[in-house]
């Protein structure tokens, strides 16, 4: 049992040491290692080729003439209102359209579930 604990205390004693010597030891890299790192990480980074501006094309250019982003979801938003009343059409538009077109009755706009035959109602 006395030779473990002298064993024990004999590895704790070069621990000690070793431990002394790694705060006294100065642990920041040289500079000679540093401009090595920095110059294989350079040397492995890729070659961009240089900035060539390039015409605008001619879809760009419509984008940039109608407005940008607001202008095109102004657009997309009024497409998209316009197909929603001109399938399902409310009364009063019906009323508006007879009233220009002097119809009598609203045979004359498209009946698009008629072909479809579809029950809408139950029973």
């Amino acid at each position: 049992m006395v030779e473990k604990q002298q064993h024990s205390d004999e590895n704790d004693g070069m621990l000690e040491g070793l431990f002394e010597a790694a705060k006294v030891q100065d642990l920041m890299p040289s500079d000679a290692l540093m401009a090595r790192v920095l110059q294989d990480a350079a040397r492995e980074q890729p070659v961009l080729a240089p900035f060539e501006a390039k015409k605008p094309g001619l879809m760009l250019l419509l984008w940039g003439t109608l407005g940008g982003w607001p202008a095109m979801a102004g657009l997309a938003t009024a497409t998209v209102a316009g197909v929603w009343m001109g399938i399902y059409p409310n009364d009063y538009v019906m009323d508006v359209v007879a009233q220009y077109t002097g119809a009598e009755s609203d045979y004359y706009l498209a009946d698009t579930f008629s072909v479809y035959n579809f029950d809408l109602e139950e029973g």
